[in-house]
């Protein structure tokens, strides 16, 4: 039964020559048509360009505002088609502001052939991923979120990339969970953040290894990735350890990105360990502040390293990272071990986590800000801490407050302590790629802050 997370084969795109993985591709500058007034001039020049060649989406600057963008996207609608929606973080809600409109034309082969079309105003630095969702005739969509996704889950449509869109972002197929890849299309507005390390080779090592823990009852994997330098250091490395581990070490290049700063020398080198979960349950529940879950990173992971590779001891030269309840996690081992865990960089963290809820719900923010307030007692003041957000990571929990204003709690709880806390908006959503993009940021900004060369 497809879904919006299904795995999705685009059977024109060969995953081994992803343009976004090819050094001669360089998506950091999207090509953008000239300024126009309103959405509606974009729509009429985007329908026209798409008659001709296709491509999709077509990007006009806004005139007079050189900060935002007209993204129109489109697609040929086919016999046999139903209506398409927009699947992706910057849109919020129900069908109605999904809803691409059918429009009269013909497609680039010249045929008449209705076109699936609608513009959004966005920032021009948006970087985001997004998929079509195309379904059959006759459906009706609800115009709750809450109604709409059982039927995007359910067997009367499917998700799809954007075919004119060549610029894709490719999850690598899991050797262990075999299937075909899922493949998303990419927007990337022109002042995207951009990603020179795409393309380069990791310079440094990376195996995989399987760690058993007797505090979990389980056995993971975990990649370890020593960096160029390390060997012939003469200081021990400096240890980042990386939760959601395989998504990290291949999904999102972070060896090649580390490789990279310690070979331009802004980075001393390191060890990296990805440590990756047991099962999708085990994940949703071990990452959500869970003492037998730090237990295992202080007591398992990080000694069974250091019988094998050499890196510091040191908390203020250590970083403990993640995305999502990855980066909750990584805050939750700053604050429960500040003597091993003196860096932590969070991204798009659920700040409004407290452990009363479900462990399917943890993801959902609350009023209480339970760690902030953990925090608040007893935490430690010396911690240098790097967290994120998405500006459209706006939808509202059932408390009212937005995931984007809890952080925005989390982080002025933490700097009324003295903490040293750096936040960074982006304009994207609760996205992989925005977490690639901006995951060299957050090491450059604890760099800035610590002395991570001992």
């Amino acid at each position: 039964m497809p879904s919006v997370s299904d795995p999705v084969h685009d059977p024109a795109h060969d995953p081994a020559h992803d343009p976004a993985h090819d050094p001669a591709h360089d998506p950091a500058h999207a090509q953008v048509d000239d300024p126009v007034d309103d959405a509606g001039a974009a729509l009429a020049d985007a329908l026209a360009r798409f008659a001709r060649d296709g491509v999709s989406p077509v990007l006009h600057r806004v005139a007079g505002r050189p900060d935002r963008l007209f993204a129109t996207f489109l697609r040929s609608i086919a016999d046999g088609e139903g209506e398409t929606l927009m699947i992706s973080g910057f849109v919020n809600g129900g069908a109605t502001p999904r809803l691409l409109q059918r429009h009269g034309g013909a497609d680039p082969d010249g045929h008449h052939r209705d076109v699936a079309a609608r513009t959004w105003e966005l920032p021009g630095d948006v970087l985001s991923t997004y998929l079509f969702w195309v379904g059959a005739p006759g459906l009706v969509y609800p115009e709750t979120l809450d109604e709409l996704l059982p039927v995007l889950y359910g067997p009367d449509g499917g998700p799809r990339p954007d075919p004119g869109n060549p610029d894709r972002f490719v999850y690598p197929v899991d050797p262990e969970h075999p299937g075909p890849p899922f493949v998303q299309s990419v927007l990337r507005g022109p002042d995207a953040p951009p990603e020179p390390f795409l393309g380069a080779p990791m310079l440094g090592e990376l195996t995989e290894h399987r760690l058993a823990s007797a505090h979990l009852g389980d056995e993971r994997r975990v990649w370890v990735h020593v960096s160029t330098g390390a060997a012939t250091s003469p200081e021990p490395p400096m240890l980042v350890v990386v939760f959601d581990g395989g998504v990290y070490a291949h999904l999102m290049h972070t060896p090649e990105q580390v490789d990279a700063m310690v070979a331009t020398g802004e980075l001393p080198p390191a060890v990296t360990l990805y440590c990756h979960y047991a099962s999708d349950a085990s994940r949703n529940a071990e990452l959500a502040c869970r003492e037998d879950f730090a237990a295992f990173v202080v007591d398992e992971l990080v000694p069974w390293a250091a019988t094998r590779w050499r890196f510091t001891t040191d908390a203020a030269r250590t970083i403990v990272a993640g995305a999502s309840l990855g980066g909750l996690a990584a805050g939750w081992l700053a604050y429960r071990h500040p003597d091993r865990f003196g860096n932590a960089l969070a991204q798009s963290v659920p700040w409004g986590f407290h452990p009363d809820q479900a462990a399917d719900q943890a993801s959902g923010p609350t009023a209480t800000g339970w760690l902030a307030e953990r925090w608040t007692a007893d935490g430690p003041r010396g911690a240098v801490v790097y967290t994120e957000m998405g500006t459209f990571e706006t939808g509202l929990a059932p408390d009212g407050v937005s995931a984007y204003d809890h952080t925005l709690r989390f982080v002025d709880a933490l700097r009324s302590l003295g903490v040293s806390v750096d936040f960074q908006p982006y304009s994207g959503g609760h996205d992989h790629l925005a977490w690639r993009a901006t995951f060299a940021r957050g090491l450059r900004s604890i760099a800035a802050r610590r002395d991570l060369r001992g």
